[in-house]
This record gives structure tokens, sequence and C-alpha cells, in this order.
């Protein structure tokens, strides 16, 4: 079970007010401008290096199948004699939500639980950083345009919009399949919703989320299972780099739900006089 992050709201115990305040919009478009031009830069050079990612998709493949781990065929023809319907729900899964939910609980983070967005945010870069930095030191052609593997590259052949061949994906780095940046997501994704919602449906569906885009990637063509798993080591690897040298205050879910005096008295400040802990410290 992922455990919710602690919020950066309150972490020297005396400014909760700094925590919650949102960071300046152009701020965070300047960041988001950073990534993009670093994603153009390893873009560029994807066309040079075919032939080494295709030699790393066959040793990687032949590495799974030597530990019987090569699920990603069976899944790929599953879903191409599943039919027509079942293969529009999965490939447009896949061409849309993994970017598109993301940027509404970034949102929806930022708007409605500022004293969490910092610390969530920080995460959702860092593994973005973390992945284009794989991406330049390991390309890796997904099983889809491995040649001979066998993969029916279905969001293609079903004629996605938005896909493969469309104007939004001209740009697209096509040999970056290690990690897995829907996986990756996925997993931030249900990080953020049980960190900062409370209610049930949505946690439980949160934690859900990451299990089937798995499935998605994988049956699609688009990933091995191996990127998946390097996914959620890379959303791990996001979690412990985006700590702060200082610790956290102890927080729940929802920051402000849990009972204040339970948590004691904050570091540097004196407890409410005639309290318990007044008394102990005047003893």
């Amino acid at each position: 079970m992922l455990a919710p992050l602690e919020s950066d709201g309150d972490a020297a115990g005396d400014r909760v007010t700094s925590g919650r305040a949102r960071p300046r919009w152009w701020g965070e478009a300047v960041v988001l401008v950073g990534l993009l031009w670093a994603y153009d830069v390893v873009r560029s050079l994807a066309p040079a290096r075919v032939p080494q990612a295709v030699r790393t998709a066959r040793g990687l493949l032949g590495f799974e199948h030597a530990w019987h781990l090569d699920v990603e065929r069976p899944l790929n023809h599953a879903l191409v004699h599943a039919g027509a319907v079942a293969q529009d729900i999965v490939n447009y899964y896949y061409a849309t939500l993994h970017l598109w939910l993301t940027v509404a609980v970034l949102g929806w983070v930022y708007w409605r639980r500022p004293e969490h967005y910092r610390r969530l945010r920080r995460v959702l870069v860092t593994i973005n950083v973390i992945a284009l930095v794989v991406f330049w030191l390991l390309p890796l052609a997904p099983p889809r345009l491995l040649p001979g593997g066998g993969f029916v590259d279905t969001v293609l052949t079903g004629h996605t919009i938005g896909s493969w061949g469309s104007p939004a994906t001209a740009d697209a780095n096509f040999y970056a399949a290690m990690p897995s940046l829907h996986e990756a997501w996925a997993l931030w994704v249900c990080i953020a919703v049980r960190t900062t919602v409370s209610h049930r449906w949505a946690r439980r569906a949160a934690a859900v989320y990451p299990a089937l885009t798995a499935l998605v990637v994988l049956a699609t063509g688009n990933h091995y299972l191996i990127d998946t798993v390097a996914g959620a080591l890379t959303v791990g690897i996001a979690v412990l780099v985006s700590r702060r040298p200082w610790g956290y205050r102890a927080a729940g879910p929802l920051a402000g739900t849990g009972d204040p005096a339970a948590s004691g008295p904050r570091p540097g400040r004196l407890p409410p006089r005639g309290s318990a802990a007044a008394a102990s410290s005047s003893s």
C-alpha cells in the first residue's frame, strides 16, 4: 500500500501559512518549459540511436524470456482478438488518460490542497528528470517497434485520434520505453490522491489505477514488463530525493484533520499554561 506523503506546511513548526501559499504560476511555467526543452534535446538524439535502441530491446526481451517474464506478446495478442470496441477503449486509455488525469490531479492539488502541492510537484518533476536521464543513456525500442517481434501496434491500427502519425505526436521520442512514464505518472496520481483526498471511492480507484495502466501499456505493445518496474522504481527514488534535509511534521492524508493535541506542542513554543506538558516541564 502506498503511504500518503507528508505536507510541506509547517515544516519548521512555526509557519503554517507558508506551506499553504500557492507558488506563483509563472514559476511553475518556467519549470514546465525547462522540462520541455530537456525533452526536446533528448528527442533530437533519437534518430541516430535507433540501432542501439533495437539491440537493447532484443536483449531485454531475451532476459525476460529466460526468466519467464515475457507477458507482453500474449497480452498484446489477447487485445487484438478482443474486438474493435475493447481495442478502442484500451487505445484511448493509453493515448489520453495518463496526461489529462495527471494534469487534472496536479491542478486540483494546486488549487485545493496547496499545503501538499510543493512536495507532490517536486516528486513529479523529479520523476521526469530521472526519466529524461535514462532516455538519454539507454534508448529502448518499444515492443511495437521491434522488427520481427510479432507485436501489433493497436494504437496505430485502431487509428486512435492523437496517436502515432498525427501532428500531436510529431515530436515524440518513440525510442524512450524505459522507464514507463505512463506507469510512473499513474503511481504519482495514486500517491497524490491518497495524500489529499479522503473519499473512500477515490482512494480505492487511485489504488487500482497503476495496475490497470500497467496492463494497458503492455497490451498495446508500448512497454515491456521491466519498463513498468523501472517506472515504479523511478517513483520510489523521486519520493526519496524530493525529501528536504530537515524532518517533516507527521501528517495524515489531509493536513489539519488530525487532533492538534495528539502531536504535542510545536518546537520552539511553550506549551499552554496549565497543561500537563507545562507542569512536567516545570518540575
